[in-house]
């Protein structure tokens, strides 16, 4: 074999990671919705003060056929937190919409519902940043609120509250 052939091929495994790694379009992908629905929780809640640490969220999503030919995915959100004795202990309603993207990242508009009691109806704006299997990054739009909220999917929820209930036995 000549030595250009053994360039050749020493160059061309080269040439195709440089080739592949450089098309920036490539990292940028459209974050799937279907993975909003789940138990998450807070696990960093910025400078925000609606969603705090230890916070769990309860989400449902749903396709509301009434904004347009698409519609829009909305849902709710119900919030609870995690007593000593392990029991969850409700907190609050939500509602929430995704109405229209920005930069390819879906605006969420959250509206509560859940106390009834008050004349206090808090609104908000967060833009999802990320969403993967395993972790959510919402960022404020709000008040000129642009923390971060980073929360962490729950699939063990049942495991979580047994244990917390073993603690306090």
């Amino acid at each position: 074999m000549s030595i250009n052939k053994v360039v050749i091929y020493l160059i061309l495994p080269i040439l195709a990671f440089v080739l592949t790694s450089c098309d920036n379009d490539k990292d940028v992908r459209a974050i799937d919705l279907k993975l909003i629905d789940g138990v998450w929780e807070v696990v960093d809640e910025g400078n925000q003060d609606v969603f705090f640490r230890g916070c769990f969220l309860n989400l449902s999503t749903s396709q509301d056929q009434s904004n347009g030919t698409h519609g829009s995915i909305c849902g709710i959100i119900t919030t609870f937190y995690l007593t000593a004795t392990g029991r969850p202990l409700h907190d609050k309603v939500y509602s929430w919409s995704i109405r229209n993207m920005e930069n390819d990242l879906p605006l969420l508009d959250l509206v509560l519902q859940g106390e009834l009691d008050s004349d206090d109806q808090w609104e908000g704006n967060y833009t999802v940043t990320k969403l993967t299997d395993t972790h959510m990054w919402w960022q404020g739009r709000s008040n000129e609120d642009h923390s971060t909220i980073k929360f962490r999917r729950c699939t063990d929820i049942k495991q979580i509250i047994t244990n917390r209930q073993k603690q306090v036995e």
